[in-house]
């Protein structure tokens, strides 16, 4: 699987949770709340999110190898996470890079090592608004995922709404 850091930066980070137990396990299926992260400065995010999606165009895969060595720089991060039964959903996730803007949704359940994930790579909403957008969903064990491409419609944005809204997807836990 991965092994590097998910994100590297300096970041400013509220954590505001709460559960009890008396193993790891579960202490961890018993805590519930919320997490922000915001990167201070630019930073990086631990996988080539664009030779990801380059190799996805072709035919879905499984497993990391395609992300290559690389990392995707970012001059902009921000991410609200909620975390229940072991599984931490992803409320709202935002980065920049260059001129693009990478939003996500999903959830990754950090008991069953399971991930069900879909990252948008869109315009930021200054750039002229194409028509499509490119969508990766990346789905399954979080060792070796299933990762798929799609295009879709753009959404624009609106006051309700910023960004592109991520496509709904299923989630692994009730």
């Amino acid at each position: 699987y991965v092994k590097r850091n998910p994100v590297q930066g300096r970041a400013n980070i509220t954590l505001d949770l709460s559960g009890g137990g008396k193993t790891f396990p579960a202490i961890l299926t018993h805590m519930t709340g919320k997490t922000t992260f915001a990167l201070v400065e630019s930073g990086k995010i631990g996988l080539d999110i664009r030779t990801l999606a380059y190799a996805a165009k072709s035919a879905q895969f499984v497993g990391w190898a395609a992300a290559g060595k690389g990392n995707t720089i970012v001059e902009q991060l921000e991410a609200r996470l909620a975390l229940a039964n072991s599984a931490l959903t992803v409320e709202s996730f935002r980065a920049k890079s260059g001129s693009v803007l990478y939003t996500s949704a999903g959830k990754v359940d950090i008991a069953e090592q399971l991930v069900d994930v879909v990252l948008t790579l869109g315009k930021l909403p200054s750039e002229p608004l194409s028509k499509t957008v490119e969508t990766l969903a990346i789905r399954g064990s979080w060792s070796d995922p299933a990762i798929s491409y799609a295009q879709r419609e753009a959404v624009p944005e609106t006051t309700a709404s910023p960004g592109l809204a991520p496509t709904p997807i299923s989630h692994l836990r009730n």
